[in-house]
């Protein structure tokens, strides 16, 4: 499955509009904040910081001091799950 997104062109006086294509798999790489993670799952912050201390959350990567998870593994985390998995 294909996106579309509109891309601006920026701060020009006449806006450049110019649709471009982002492919399904490109966004499910795509790294999320903790932030937009919970939001994702309807969940909070707090409780991916639990989930990260207690081992049972989805994937993640930490950077330094930053924590960011992938949408795949995020879905792949919740398929799991689906059948009631731990």
């Amino acid at each position: 499955m294909e996106h579309e997104f509109l891309n601006y062109g920026g701060m020009e006086r006449e806006p450049n509009y110019k649709l471009i294509n982002i492919k399904e798999d490109v966004l499910k790489d795509r790294l999320l904040t903790p932030r937009e993670t919970a939001a994702y799952l309807g969940s909070s912050v707090s409780a991916l910081s639990q989930y990260r201390a207690l081992g049972i959350g989805p994937l993640y990567f930490k950077i330094g001091k930053m924590v960011r998870y992938r949408i795949s593994d995020i879905d792949k985390w919740l398929e799991d799950k689906k059948n009631g998995g731990k």
